[in-house]
Parts: C-alpha cells; structure tokens; sequence
C-alpha cells in the first residue's frame, strides 16, 4: 500500500485530497490500497480550541474518497484528545458497520454546487461510492458553509480567533510540549483572502435545502422519449453524523434520469446538522405509482 501526507484550511481542503488519492491509487497497478496517513490543519491549530470542524469533515469526506479508512488526523496531541473529538470515529464506525467491502466494488466520486475550484461560492458538496453493479451507493452529504472560517456567526471562540489575530484569553493545552494552541499567532494571518468565501464576512454559515448529485446509477434512455416508462428507483436513508448511530433515518425514494443520475434534495443542514451520511439502495425497474417503502 501507499500512504500520503496532506495538510491545510481552506474551504476545499477535502475536495482537493479527492485528487490526491485517485491519483495515487490509479498510479499503481492491480489497485493497491492508499492510506491518508497524516492530516490536519496545517498551521496555528488554534482552531482545534474552538470547534470539531475541521476533524469532523475530514474524516467523513475521506471515507468516501476511495481511500482505505478515514484520514488520520495527526494534531491529536494538539486539541483532538483533549477535547474529546476522537469519539466521532464511533458514528463512523457505526455507519459502516455490516459492509462488506470485499464483496461489493465500489467506486469513489464526488460533486459540488460550484464550478471553481476554490468552492467560493460552495454551499453543498457530496462525496458517495458507487457499487459498480449500479445498485447500491454510501455517502456523506455536507453543508459547505459549515467550515471554520464561516462559523464566526455561531461560535464566540471562532469569533475571538478572528478578532485576536489567534490569540485566545483561554488557550487550550497541548500533549505534546509545544506551547498552548491559541496562545501565539506562529505568524499566521487569519484574516489571509485564501480562507475565506463569499459567506466569510457578513452572512457566515448559511442553512441549505438542495439537490446534490450521484452519478453512475442505473438509467432508462426510454425516459427521454417516453416520459410513462419504467424508471429506475432507490431507497435513500439519510442519518445523522453526531452523536449515536441513528437507527430511524431520514428516507426518501427517488428516481434517475436517462443517464443514470440521481439528484435527491437533501434534509436541512443547519446549526444541529450541517452534514448527512447515507445509504443508497435499489428497489427495482418499477412505474412511479407502483413504488412503495
């Protein structure tokens, strides 16, 4: 196997690592399994004080990008212990739990409501795998206002960061023997335009209610000129990334279009869930009114 290193804080921290792990995974040969063996915030971990964010969105996005495991934050000792973040891996866990990734081929992909590559104006973004027989898709949906930059608005120690240049009056303890993370600024310039998006200054973290986009799912080219044909349906269950596993999931049943793309509209992601995971299952070749849970 293969490993890499990939440290940063901007906005499109995960979708750039996407990159990064096919490219090394379609480098070798016979598909040997690549590790995202270090990540983080790539300098003044102060954020790591003020809020999960950053962990909670890397090790859910990098579950489903193809690569083996979630990435592994390397600034445990820098916040991630000591404030008890680790114990996120057990909804991860949980999700996961019961798939067999040994009988069932999976392919990564990913998807964002914005054509640039900085995701500026980002306010969803999805990374899913896709079974290559077409029938089954796992997921992880996320509101891409909720990153640390933009969560001033609801975090008063995100806010202080900003103000103090990140100085904190309340640093948090290291592990290691470095110094208390937000008690110098290390240089670092918070206020740097590569962090921010259109949502950095006034707005901050926006609720969202949108359609997200799977791709490579079973589709019916009959549809395009036979609007009462047979469609392809799926079984969407959204759950929540906090907390407990949750059993009673959101669901929703969809339909593709004639290329096989499904384009559900996923539940609000706000202040209690700015993400989603979910688990996509085929129900059959059926007319729409006779579909049922």
């Amino acid at each position: 196997m293969i490993s890499l290193h990939t440290y940063s804080y901007k906005k499109n921290d995960n979708y750039r690592r996407f990159d990064y792990l096919k490219g090394f995974s379609d480098a070798w040969d016979n598909k040997k399994p690549v590790l995202l063996e270090e990540t983080g915030i790539e300098l003044n971990q102060g954020i790591f004080c003020c809020t999960d964010i950053n962990f909670h969105n890397t090790i859910w996005a990098s579950s489903f990008s193809g690569a083996m495991g979630s990435g592994l934050h390397w600034n445990w000792d820098r916040g991630i212990h000591g404030q008890g973040y680790y114990s996120e891996y057990n909804n991860l866990n949980a999700f996961f739990k019961g798939e067999d990734f040994r009988k069932t081929n999976y392919v990564a992909q990913r998807w964002k409501n914005d054509g640039t590559s900085a995701m500026k104006n980002a306010t969803i973004e999805n990374f899913a795998l896709v079974s290559e027989n077409k029938e089954r898709a796992l997921g992880w949906v996320h509101n891409a206002t909720f990153y640390w930059r933009d969560l001033f608005t609801l975090n008063p120690c995100i806010k202080e960061l900003l103000d103090n240049n990140g100085v904190l009056k309340k640093p948090c303890e290291t592990e290691d023997e470095s110094a208390a993370l937000g008690s110098n600024t290390m240089g670092y310039t918070y206020d740097n335009k590569e962090f921010m998006d259109k949502f950095s200054r006034a707005k901050g973290a926006q609720e969202v209610h949108a359609n997200f986009v799977i791709k490579g799912l079973k589709g019916n080219g009959n549809r395009i000129y036979n609007p009462w044909a047979n469609q392809h349906w799926y079984k969407i269950s959204y759950y929540s990334t906090r907390g407990e596993f949750d059993e009673s999931s959101i669901m929703q049943i969809e339909s593709t279009n004639a290329f096989g793309k499904l384009k559900p509209k996923a539940p609000k992601m706000g202040l209690n869930n700015s993400d989603y995971s979910y688990k996509i299952e085929y129900m059959g070749f059926l007319k729409k009114k006779n579909v049922t849970f």
